[in-house]
């Protein structure tokens, strides 16, 4: 009796705790580049023209999202109060897209072998939710259904010329493109 009393007085408080959400699901309606300074798992954002080390930059690739198909909840009461107890949140469903092509272009002279307007994927690896994989790996996946928020790219190889500007384009099989341009950054 008394774990069955427990049990509703959790209910009860879970459903009077739960945030009202948008929704489950997400739609890309844009990104946004964000330049970080990672050291020790610490994020510093950086500042057009600063000064870097090529292996602490972090790129973060974030998604301007519209969060749609709200939660539907049955008439069974205790799968609703299931459901209050959990509490999800605006998109953890992720999106119902899917990721076609990811191409970063160094709009500076790189190196010798990558001039201004190459394509430098194969210098790239990408980090979501600390899962590293190069980017042309990340772009072979079986599931490219995009369930993350931003994606973070990291530089595997130091430029020979300091100044450097990405361009990076994000493709959806919809057909929706998406692109942005970095700051411009001193990276060593």
């Amino acid at each position: 009796m008394t774990l069955l009393a427990l049990y509703w007085m959790l209910t009860l408080i879970g459903c009077w705790t739960c945030p009202e959400i948008q929704g489950n699901y997400f739609d890309i309606e844009g990104i946004r580049l964000k330049e970080y300074r990672h050291i020790n798992n610490s994020l510093d954002l950086l500042s057009e023209g600063e000064e870097i080390d090529y292996k602490e930059l972090y790129i973060s690739l974030d998604f301007d999202v519209r969060f749609y198909g709200l939660y539907q909840l049955g008439s069974n009461p205790f799968l609703n109060s299931s459901y209050a107890l959990s509490c999800g949140g605006d998109g953890d469903a992720g999106s119902r897209e899917i990721l076609k092509n990811i191409t970063i272009t160094t709009l500076n002279n790189f190196d010798a072998n990558y001039l201004a307007t190459d394509t430098i994927n194969d210098l790239i690896t990408t980090n979501v939710y600390s899962d590293k994989k190069s980017l042309t790996e990340f772009l072979k996946q079986d599931s490219l259904r995009v369930d993350y928020f931003s994606l973070g790219l990291l530089l595997n190889k130091k430029p020979v010329y300091s100044e450097s500007t990405f361009k990076i384009v994000f493709e959806l099989v919809n057909g929706e493109i998406y692109s942005g341009i970095t700051k411009t950054l001193l990276i060593k």
